[in-house]
């Protein structure tokens, strides 16, 4: 027989032991995952504001995720216009080598050479997207695959096939970036230079002689500045990629510091201080253990051991 105070006791050790098991277990949980609650109604009024938190930190990863894949294009980009440059400066050198030389007979090998140098750098694409064919997928921008079919091609509209706008991309600033000049923007004066040497080998036969005359002369200069010109176009483009990608940085820089504000913020708002956990977890430990002794002491009370026994 038990008595109604022990009874009530006994009732209200059971529900501390409880509430305590269900704290015990919460904190444990804080401890394995490092977050003060794995559910939102866990932070209370500070959900909102969690939330929104988190949310801003996906769109800075997403920003820095762009940005390297922007990055790794225009390593691409740099490389390809650097090459379809330089195939112009060697063209225009191999031209002032054979006018030195007075001897035009191996400015065909130089041209193909050129030429598919171009041609091939023009028509790199990047995850399915030609660089420098605009906003579209598909084939390159250039079309002329011979220096044969060059010498008959009208230009530009035989020898570029381009979208009407430019490629471009927003990481969220409100200020789209133009990825690339077309093709045709920054190639159309090189394409002309090498049709012009075409012809002019074509005129004499298929391949200039050895002894130019003075009329043969005058042209290869005219060719030759425009090749270095046509050489320097490229080069500018090359530079516009550099100065990209050195805005990219910065925004980079930028991005990823406000990314770790922001990751200090959340961390704050929703990471368990684990000293603070250890503390409070060892005096639970000792309050529940405490409590499951006396309840084990209580239960055993009864009226009847202190009755009289006849």
């Amino acid at each position: 027989m038990t008595s109604p105070l022990t009874f009530r006791f006994s009732t209200q050790t059971q529900l501390d032991i409880g509430r305590v098991t269900r704290e015990l277990a919460d904190l444990q949980t804080q401890v394995s995952t490092g977050k003060k609650s794995l559910e939102l109604v866990g932070y209370g009024e500070d959900a909102g504001r969690l939330i929104s938190s988190i949310s801003m930190q996906s769109t800075f990863q997403a920003q820095q995720d762009a940005i390297a894949e922007l990055n790794a294009r225009f390593d691409q980009q740099t490389a390809i216009l650097n090459k379809a440059a330089q195939a112009n400066y060697d063209l225009a050198t191999a031209v002032r080598t054979a006018m030195s030389a007075n001897d035009g007979r191996g400015l065909e090998t130089e041209l193909e050479i050129a030429f598919a140098s171009m041609t091939t750098a023009l028509n790199e694409s990047f995850n399915g997207q030609p660089f420098f064919g605009g906003e579209r997928y598909g084939q390159g921008p250039i079309m002329v695959r011979s220096t044969a079919e060059l010498s008959v091609a009208a230009i530009p509209a035989d020898v570029f096939d381009e979208a009407a706008r430019h490629q471009t991309f927003d990481l969220g600033f409100a200020a789209p970036i133009r990825l690339a000049d077309k093709a045709s923007e920054i190639s159309q004066d090189a394409f002309q230079a090498m049709r012009s040497l075409k012809l002019m080998m074509d005129a004499a036969g298929g391949r200039l002689p050895e002894g130019l005359s003075g009329a043969q002369l005058a042209e290869l200069e005219v060719i030759a500045r425009q090749l270095e010109s046509a050489g320097s176009t490229l080069s500018k483009a090359e530079g516009r990629v550099g100065q990209l990608q050195r805005s990219l940085d910065l925004d980079a820089e930028r991005i990823k510091t406000r990314s770790n504000f922001l990751a200090k913020s959340i961390g704050e708002q929703a990471d368990a201080d684990l000293s603070v956990v250890a503390v409070r977890l060892s005096a639970l430990t000792t309050q529940y253990q405490a409590m499951a002794q006396s309840f084990s002491q209580i239960s055993q009370l009864s009226l009847l051991n202190y009755l009289p026994i006849r």
